[in-house]
């Protein structure tokens, strides 16, 4: 693990050991681990974990894992990722949010994937936020790669209606293309959930512009996730 990775890490632990933080877990079981609608377990099923360290002043650190699949001849099968950030209310009906994550890959000694992601985000009446993700070298590809998504839900009874937008943009698509002699491509997601006994069931149907010839796990998909939570 990266040095930057472990100081995060270890600034969450070391808070939560002075007893000024709050913390939090959470458990989810996906049909499908798909990042911005495209797939990073080939279309397979994917169980993820993590952990949080809250303070009230604002910084927060944590942990989270998932199994991977990368393709017959890749045997990295795991992500593990540790992220610090800081998140503020500005206004009763706004709020930003400063972070950064690492992101770790294990099991192929071949492979290396590991990057660094910055982000900013706003946060509209809870309901809505708006995030910029900068990674300036993706997947060791040798360049950067920028998100911006949009996300909002409303809620409509016992349940919650999601919509997300995201674009996505690579700094060079000679080095890492998102489709064909292209550097970006769009995704599109709207999603029901509900909380039972404090588990979220979560259905979503989601697609992205990338072509299916391209890469088969970037279609339109319906997937479903189960997500239990503890704060």
């Amino acid at each position: 693990m990266k040095l930057p990775a472990i100081l995060l890490l270890a600034a969450g632990v070391t808070a939560a050991a002075q007893g000024r933080a709050d913390v939090g877990y959470e458990l989810n079981l996906l049909s499908d681990y798909r990042m911005n609608g495209v797939s990073r377990t080939e279309g397979g099923a994917a169980l993820q974990a993590g952990m949080v360290y809250r303070m009230a002043s604002g910084l927060y650190a944590g942990t989270w894992a998932s199994n991977v699949d990368f393709g017959e001849d890749d045997d990295t099968w795991l992500e593990w990722d540790v992220y610090a950030g800081f998140y503020r209310d500005l206004l009763p009906a706004l709020g930003v949010d400063l972070g950064y994550r690492q992101s770790t890959f294990h099991g192929d000694d071949e492979a290396e994937y590991d990057y660094g992601e910055y982000s900013v985000g706003l946060y509209l009446a809870q309901d809505t936020s708006l995030y910029w993700y900068y990674a300036p070298d993706y997947f060791r590809s040798g360049t950067s790669n920028q998100i911006v998504r949009l996300q909002h839900s409303e809620p409509l009874g016992d349940y919650r209606l999601g919509v997300t937008v995201a674009h996505n943009q690579s700094g060079d698509k000679e080095r890492f293309a998102w489709d064909e002699d292209k550097a970006s491509y769009q995704y599109y997601a709207v999603s029901l959930s509900r909380v039972v006994n404090d588990a979220e069931f979560i259905l979503s149907l989601g697609t992205t512009s990338i072509d299916e010839d391209y890469n088969e796990y970037a279609d339109t998909t319906l997937g479903l996730s189960v997500r239990y939570g503890l704060h």
